[in-house]
C-alpha cells in the first residue's frame, strides 16, 4: 500500500511538471487555491488576491493562464501585479472629478467678489478713467465676462491606493442679469479638459461641460453669495498593466453627473487703508459616475457605477488694502484669503469591480487615495477697473495639506454697460 501511495504521488508530480512545461502550470495551485492573499501588504492588495483565490478552481481561459503567470512570481512581484489589476485609480479619479466641480465654484465666487465696491467699498463717486462711477460696478448695468483658468494638482499615496497627477484647462463666460451697487445675479457655462496618471501605468483624461447661477448681496457691512450647477463628465481611461512578461492595454469609457452648490457669508470691518472680511462658508458636492467595462485582456474590469459627496465647511477671511490709481487713471484693487477647509463627510472613495471573465465570486472592493479631512486654502487676487466699461480680474490659490497639493490661476476680463 505505501509502494502504491508513492507512486501516485510521483505520478501526479509528472503530470503537474508536463502540464507547467506547456505554459498552464497547475502545479501552482491547489483545492485550497493559490493563496495570494498569503502575500499581499495594502488593502487593494488584500481584495484582489482574495478575488483570485476564490475563482482559481472554476477559472479557464485567459483569466486562468493570468492566475499562473502571478503564481509563478516572486512575493514583492505578486504585491505589484495585485496593485496593478485593482483598478484603484477609478477611485482617485472619483476625488479629481469632484474638484472639477470644486473648481467651478471658485472660480465663479472669484468672478463675483472681483469689483472694488465689494472689496473696499469704494463710494459711488469714484472717479475712473475721468467718468464718475463706482469702481467694479455701476447702477443698474449689464455686465458679461469671460475667464480662463488653469489647475495643477496631485493626490499623494496613502500607502494603500497608489497617487495620481492631474492637470486642469478651461474657461467660463457668463451674464450678470442685472447688477447695482448692491449685489448682482448671473449664469455662467464653460467647459474644461483634466488629464491625470497615477504613475503605475494608468493614465486617461475628462471632459468637463458646466452650467450654473450665482448671486451676491452685499453692502458696507457684511455680504451672502451663493451659486449651484450641474455638470456632465465624459472620461476615458488606458491603464497598462503587466503580469509575468505579459502586458495589456486595457481601455475604458465612462460618463459622470455632478451636482454642488456654494454658500457663502461675512462681514466687512475697515480701518483706514485696509479692509478685513472675516468669512463661513459651506460647499456641496456630488458626483454619480456610471458603470462601465473596460476592454483589452483578461485584466480587464467591470467596473460598477459609484456616487462621491463632499462636504465643505470653510473658516477664514481676505485681507483687502485700498485701492490704487494706477497708469492712466486705472484703479487696482488687491487682496489675499487665507482659510481652513474641513471636510465633513467620508473622504473614502471606492470602487466594486470583478475581472471580465471572473466566475461567480470574483467581485472585489478597491480603495483610491484616502485624503485626510483638513486643509489650507492660500489665496490672492487683483481686480483693475480700466474703464468705466472695461475691467480685469485674476486669483491665484493654493490648496494644500491632507494628501491633496492643488495650485490654481485665473485670469478674466469684463465688460460693463
Amino acid at each position: 500500500m505505501r509502494f502504491l501511495n508513492e507512486m501516485n504521488f510521483r505520478l501526479q508530480q509528472s503530470i503537474a511538471l508536463t502540464i507547467c512545461a506547456v505554459g498552464i502550470c497547475i502545479s501552482s495551485l491547489n483545492a485550497a487555491g493559490p493563496n495570494f492573499v498569503a502575500n499581499t501588504v495594502t488593502t487593494n492588495q488584500t481584495a484582489v488576491g482574495s478575488a483570485l483565490d476564490n475563482v482559481a478552481p472554476l477559472a479557464s481561459g485567459g483569466l486562468l493562464s493570468m492566475i499562473n503567470s502571478i503564481a509563478a512570481e516572486t512575493p514583492a512581484q505578486q504585491q505589484f501585479s495585485l496593485g496593478q489589476l485593482s483598478g484603484e485609480m477609478f477611485g482617485s479619479t472619483q476625488t479629481i472629478g469632484l474638484q472639477v466641480g470644486d473648481q467651478f465654484q471658485q472660480r465663479i465666487t472669484g468672478r463675483m467678489i472681483n469689483n472694488g465696491q465689494f472689496l473696499a467699498g469704494a463710494p459711488s463717486s469714484e472717479s475712473v478713467g475721468g467718468a464718475d462711477s463706482i469702481a467694479g460696478t455701476s447702477l443698474n448695468t449689464n455686465n458679461v465676462w469671460i475667464q480662463g483658468y488653469g489647475v495643477g494638482g496631485s493626490l499623494s499615496s496613502d500607502g494603500n491606493g497608489s497617487g495620481v497627477r492631474y492637470s486642469q484647462g478651461g474657461g467660463f463666460y457668463g451674464f450678470d442679469l442685472g447688477a447695482d451697487d448692491s449685489g448682482s445675479i448671473g449664469i455662467a457655462a464653460g467647459n474644461s479638459y483634466v488629464g491625470f496618471d497615477d504613475g503605475f501605468g494608468g493614465y486617461g483624461q475628462l471632459n468637463a461641460y458646466q452650467i450654473g447661477v450665482y448671486a451676491l448681496k452685499h453692502d458696507d457691512v457684511g455680504y451672502v453669495l451663493g451659486s449651484a450647477n450641474y455638470g456632465y463628465d465624459s472620461f476615458r481611461s488606458t491603464r497598462n498593466v503587466t503580469v509575468g512578461s505579459t502586458n495589456q492595454s486595457l481601455h475604458g469609457s465612462y460618463i459622470g453627473n455632478q451636482f454642488g452648490a456654494y454658500a457663502e457669508s461675512g462681514l466687512k470691518f475697515h480701518a483706514g487703508w485696509v479692509h478685513l472680511q472675516p468669512l463661513v462658508a459651506l460647499q456641496y458636492l456630488y458626483l454619480s459616475q456610471q458603470g462601465f467595462g473596460e476592454s483589452g485582456g483578461s485584466a480587464a474590469l467591470n467596473v460598477s457605477g459609484a456616487q462621491a459627496s463632499s462636504l465643505r465647511a470653510n473658516i477664514g477671511g481676505r485681507l483687502v488694502v485700498d485701492q490704487l490709481t494706477g497708469p492712466y487713471g486705472a484703479v487696482w484693487t488687491p487682496y489675499w484669503q487665507l482659510r481652513l477647509v474641513t471636510e465633513l463627510l467620508d473622504n473614502d472613495r471606492s470602487i466594486n469591480a470583478s475581472f471580465v471573465d471572473s466566475p461567480a465570486g470574483g467581485s472585489f472592493t478597491a480603495h483610491g487615495t484616502h485624503l485626510s479631512q483638513n486643509y489650507l486654502l492660500f489665496g490672492k487676487g487683483l481686480q483693475v477697473q480700466l474703464t468705466d466699461q472695461w475691467s480685469f480680474f485674476g486669483n491665484a490659490e493654493l490648496l494644500t495639506f491632507g494628501r491633496i497639493h492643488t495650485e490654481a490661476v485665473a485670469v478674466g476680463l469684463a465688460y460693463t454697460w
